[in-house]
């Protein structure tokens, strides 16, 4: 007469089990992560039932239990590989190991800020702290940040995590916020490149430094500051109506004035690595 020893059944109806439900998760697209994690209540509640039937229906008055050696391993083994998703998936281990698997960056376009300049506003004051920023003057009555990022997130990017944009009394107020990046385990970047674009006849103050300074310097009509900037290109110089003052540059720390015209504005750069003249 066969033996009955407790175990064989319990590792039987958990690879049943485990083999339907990864059948059936291949149409619903469930996370096996989740399926180890909640597996081991599974296995000790089957384990449990078997060990009481068998207690039920032995015949003798002290039954003895005898194991199968092999499922119970085989049920041990399960267990701890579950424990150990649990453990992986509380810490953030396994979001990021999938994260590094699934890994894809993606570009795309920011989400356009644009503010209507009034005929009372004289001054736009730009704190960045984004070095990637390029800034550029145009005939618009209108303030517009846009551009693109790069990034290896899902999540969805909002206006007010680019900039903020605040009027006080005759002042606009631009605050760049620095790209988000994500240093723990779950490692996520987001790099902005946003261009800002404004009115060529409204004062402009530009704190921190930026990447770039597009201006065409027969069209400003205002005064400029730009405290730090890696490039600046400059147009139609000769053509201009203004005092041009570069601070230190990457070539000299003297500061170089050029006056064309009248002199009647002035367009100064505090700390410029690069100048390049276009025609």
């Amino acid at each position: 007469m066969r033996q009955w020893r407790v175990g064989s059944i319990s590792m039987g109806l958990t690879l049943v089990g485990l083999g339907i439900i990864l059948f059936i998760s291949q149409f619903f697209h469930w996370e096996i992560s989740k399926i180890a994690v909640s597996w081991i209540p599974v296995l000790l509640i089957v384990l449990g039932i078997e060990i009481l039937i068998y207690l039920f229906t032995a015949k003798s008055e002290q039954p003895v239990i005898k194991y199968d050696i092999f499922s119970i391993l085989f049920i041990i083994f399960i267990s701890f590989v579950s424990i150990g998703f649990y453990v992986g998936a509380s810490s953030g281990v396994l979001a990021a190991v999938d994260n590094y698997i699934n890994d894809q960056q993606v570009s795309g376009s920011l989400p356009v800020m644009e503010e209507v300049i009034d005929e009372n506003v004289e001054k736009v004051v730009i704190d960045s702290q984004n070095h990637l920023t390029k800034v550029t003057a145009t005939e618009s009555e209108s303030i517009s940040i846009f551009g693109t990022y790069q990034t290896n997130s899902n999540k969805k990017l909002t206006k007010d995590q680019i900039a903020s944009i605040h009027k006080v009394g005759e002042t606009v107020y631009i605050s760049l916020f620095p790209s988000p990046t994500d240093h723990g385990l779950n490692y996520q970047f987001t790099t902005y490149y946003p261009t800002i674009s404004l009115p060529n006849d409204v004062d402009v103050e530009i704190t921190g430094h930026i990447n770039e300074v597009n201006l065409n310097l027969t069209d400003i009509q205002a005064n400029w500051y730009v405290d730090s900037t890696n490039v600046a290109h400059l147009k139609d110089k000769e053509q201009a109506n203004l005092t041009l003052i570069l601070g230190n540059t990457g070539e000299s720390a003297e500061k170089d004035v050029q006056k064309f015209g009248e002199g009647q504005y002035a367009v100064q750069f505090g700390n410029v690595q690069s100048v390049k003249e276009l025609q």
